[in-house]
């Protein structure tokens, strides 16, 4: 049983940066939003810089006009940009629906960057209704290289999975 609603929105986070060598004076991102994405749901939750929003159908275009991107620097903010938007799917999803999502970014007059595709698939929520383990004690969450476990009774086996379910450590 999934726990996500009508009422949820997906949050897509788009990333472009100056890769160039002169400042971009103007960038524009565009993204088609798939057929199972209801385009008039849209709310913007954030950007790098001043924009305007255009929606014709599911097609987006965000301009950040005389936004003078200059060249990204390693290890700084400088020349790097973002937007972040919500939109709902559409009613009549299911468990193993796949929604995918890309953005096609342009900097002045030179050719798109296309995005790597998002991918959103709905699975059904990990959860369970009994838990033998009553008195568990599992920290740091997150864990980075050690992690802590105790309970009130014996723990046979310890299975550590990854968030795409490969096996880590037994």
């Amino acid at each position: 049983r999934s726990t996500f609603t009508a009422n949820d929105y997906l949050t897509y986070t788009i990333r472009f940066e100056n890769t160039g060598t002169a400042n971009a004076i103007n960038v524009k991102v565009e993204d088609f939003l798939d057929a199972k994405l209801e385009p008039s749901s849209i709310k913007m939750i954030d950007a790098s810089a001043a924009y305007s929003l255009e929606r014709v159908g599911n097609h987006l275009i965000w301009k950040f006009s005389g936004i003078d991107l200059p060249p990204s620097i390693a290890e700084n903010t400088t020349g790097k940009g973002y937007i972040v938007f919500q939109v709902k799917p559409k009613p009549g999803y299911a468990i193993g629906d796949i929604i995918p999502n890309s953005a096609s970014i342009y900097f002045d007059f030179n050719p798109a960057i296309v995005t790597e595709p998002c991918l959103t698939e709905f699975v059904n929520a990990l959860s369970t209704n009994t838990f033998a383990l009553n008195d568990l004690q599992l920290y740091p969450n997150p864990v980075k290289n050690k992690v802590s476990i105790s309970n009130s009774s014996v723990i046979d086996t310890v299975v550590i999975t990854s968030v795409l379910g490969q096996e880590i450590l037994r």
